[in-house]
């Protein structure tokens, strides 16, 4: 390598993976592939979140009208969800059925989901905030539908969705935002 600085090197963007770059570890001089950060980038084991806030009328609508949250993937690559956060800004009251929101992948007229989040968050009469951890899913029947075919699974986005028999109606100014921590996880 020559003395020069970095600022004065030629440009080798785009990286190639197997581009060494120097790395200083504890007073100690490395090499690393620019592949090596690549994988460290892509590992299912970075965790990822995503977030979107619902006004008072895509809530009401969630029955039908399911909103994205993460976006399918890509071939072969699960979305596997860790948890979620849900949190209702409250500025009037929602109502309505027996409501059971959940986060999950519609797929046609099935939805494969992980836990739902009680439909009290919806119509308590102050802002709330709930957090669901997730071990399994389910199939849209009820059951426990682990495990899932590749194929319902994999590539797939991930929704906000009601289960319940009815919309909620009401709501009035009202925002509720969830987010939703996952990894990747490349499945055949």
């Amino acid at each position: 390598m020559s003395s020069e600085t970095l600022s004065e090197l030629t440009s080798g963007v785009p990286a190639l993976t197997g581009d060494l770059i120097p790395i200083d570890r504890v007073g100690a001089n490395y090499a690393v592939t620019a592949q090596s950060i690549a994988n460290l980038a892509s590992a299912s084991n970075v965790i990822l979140s995503a977030s979107v806030t619902l006004t008072a009328s895509q809530v009401n609508a969630l029955k039908t009208t399911p909103i994205q949250v993460v976006a399918a993937p890509g071939a072969g690559i699960f979305i596997n969800v860790i948890q979620s956060v849900w949190n209702l800004t409250r500025s009037s009251s929602f109502s309505g059925g027996s409501t059971n929101y959940a986060v999950g992948f519609s797929i046609s007229t099935a939805a494969f989901y992980e836990t739902e989040i009680d439909p009290s968050l919806i119509t308590s009469s102050s802002s709330q905030v709930a957090t669901i951890s997730y071990s399994y899913f389910r199939a849209n029947t009820g059951s426990v539908g682990f495990p899932v075919t590749t194929a319902n699974s994999a590539n797939k986005a991930l929704f906000v969705l009601n289960r319940g028999a009815a919309d909620s109606t009401g709501g009035s100014g009202s925002t509720l935002t969830v987010t939703v921590f996952y990894t990747l996880v490349t499945v055949s």
